[in-house]
């Protein structure tokens, strides 16, 4: 965990871990990817029930409409697999987020909260 200015541990955001919805139905898993065992918070992964997916890295960042709200994110797609809907992929957004911030003190390093949150994922293709 970070320290602020009086070098008070404050909340730092890891990861997502999100159920891809379309309308009432799971469709896919949205994470952060693995690299060597540890967590990549710059690289996420989407995966599409058909199989399909995602790797991108995050390309711009823009704070959420609060302080409680996750940023919008542009991200790069790096690998991509399967022949399902996200195949030919080549950018994602992340816009309308809602929570996903912690709020409060944090007293202690190395502890882990999960905050509900919900974004659209707008999915790009080169034509």
């Amino acid at each position: 965990m970070p320290a602020d200015a009086a070098n008070q541990l404050v909340w730092q955001a890891r990861e997502p871990a999100a159920t891809l919805m379309d309308g009432d139905n799971s469709v896919g898993r949205h994470y952060a990817a693995l690299h060597w065992e540890s967590v990549d918070a710059g690289t996420l992964v989407w995966e599409h029930k058909d199989g399909s997916s995602v790797k991108a890295k995050v390309a711009a960042r823009v704070a959420g409409r609060t302080a409680d709200d996750m940023p919008w994110l542009k991200f790069t797609v790096v690998t991509q697999t399967g022949n399902g809907l996200f195949y030919g992929v080549t950018h994602v957004q992340r816009i309308n987020t809602q929570g996903g911030m912690v709020k409060g003190p944090c007293d202690q390093a190395g502890i882990f909260r999960s905050v509900p949150y919900s974004a659209d994922y707008v999915f790009w293709r080169a034509e």
